[in-house]
């Protein structure tokens, strides 16, 4: 038996360091696998926990939610083992995702939400971090009434410890959200306290990657590129192979008439996107997507190596397809996905997504930006 808790830890050290999201996850699993067979439940939850935190990461949603069902009744059923307040880290996790699929319906999305403020209660944690969630959970969805609801609560809710007292989280989701909308100015306003320095010098917690379409609509073609190159500065890490950075990367790639470094963006996490890991993150793929191909096809009529799998509609096992398939593909998920998550969240913030970032293209560089030199 201590050989199979061995193995454990030596599969969860393994998976810390693991590059590849489709490894860690095997690496993890392992480790569950053999955590149940040693039907210890500490190690159970803790392999499923990391598990979850893992997905997360890499925007894995539809792994994160999934697993989280069994840590809840576990954490209720063996208090005396799971250290509670530990539950609020993996309520972040799962609040994060839940807004990705639109088949999970307003009425879920606010049960868990007040599930995750039971728990601050209980383990006496500030209910402002809670509310703060609740805000980034109803801005993910245009809900911007309910939003500023939960913002007010979170200014009367009275003070006490955090899980994550980062500002930054709060601001990335504030100037994703500004971005999203077309308010760019008020994007790169909300920005400017972490942009200490900027251009000249690095903040570790810049938000680079969130904030470089918008100098990219204001038409300042060298702050978006080098916030896309201070943006690299997290290669080798979970989060920068995460489809949300893709997203942003290859918008800013093809907008520089970088198109090489596009293709080879596109190749990479095009697949992942079609696996609907995280329906949302897919929508916003989508959308750099389309400007790829259409900025691609002006030259070149198709795209190959591209290893799609092989439920998809337009699969071809030689790994070879037009950029026209692709795009007519492309469009109609986005049709489809946009009407879905806008009948759940009530509004047409999906919709107008897709007519922002069509504006965004216009501003297209004239020639190749070299970003070598930011």
């Amino acid at each position: 038996m201590d050989e199979r808790v061995s193995e454990i830890q030596k599969l969860l050290r393994l998976a810390a360091n693991e590059f590849s999201p489709e490894r860690v996850l095997d690496l993890l699993s392992k480790s569950i696998h053999l955590a149940d067979l040693e039907k210890n439940i500490g190690l159970q939850f803790e392999t499923r926990a990391q598990y979850l935190l893992s997905s997360f990461r890499f925007g894995f949603h539809d792994s994160s939610l999934s697993t989280f069902p069994w840590l809840v009744e576990q954490a209720k059923k063996h208090p005396e083992i799971i250290n509670q307040p530990a539950m609020l880290i993996l309520y972040m996790a799962v609040i994060n995702g839940i807004t990705e699929f639109p088949n999970i319906s307003l009425t879920q999305v606010r049960q868990v939400l007040a599930e995750m403020e039971e728990w601050y209660l209980n383990t006496g944690y500030s209910l402002k971090e809670a509310y703060r969630l609740g805000r980034h959970t109803m801005l993910e969805m245009g809900r911007e009434k309910e939003a500023e609801e939960y913002l007010s609560k979170a200014k009367t809710a009275a003070p006490g410890p955090a899980i994550n007292e980062a500002k930054a989280l709060d601001a990335y989701a504030e100037i994703t959200y500004a971005d999203h909308l077309g308010d760019h100015d008020r994007a790169i306003e909300l920005a400017q306290p972490m942009l200490t320095g900027f251009p000249h010098q690095q903040e570790e917690h810049a938000p680079f990657a969130a904030i470089s379409t918008s100098f990219l609509a204001k038409n300042n073609i060298d702050y978006c590129a080098y916030c896309f190159t201070h943006a690299q500065r997290l290669k080798g890490s979970l989060e920068y192979n995460h489809l949300w950075s893709g997203y942003k990367f290859l918008f800013i790639l093809v907008a520089t008439l970088n198109l090489e470094d596009a293709l080879n963006n596109f190749r990479q996490f095009f697949k992942r996107a079609t696996m609907g890991h995280a329906k949302g993150l897919s929508f916003l793929y989508y959308l750099s997507a389309t400007f790829f191909l259409r900025t691609y096809s002006r030259e070149n009529d198709k795209i190959t190596a591209l290893h799609l799998p092989n439920k998809l509609p337009i699969y071809k096992k030689e790994g070879e397809y037009t950029c026209s398939e692709l795009l007519n593909w492309i469009e109609k998920e986005l049709d489809f996905l946009a009407k879905a998550f806008d009948a759940r969240n009530g509004n047409n913030f999906f919709t107008e997504l897709i007519y922002r970032h069509k504006a965004l293209e216009k501003f297209q560089a004239d020639t190749k930006v070299d970003l070598s030199k930011y």
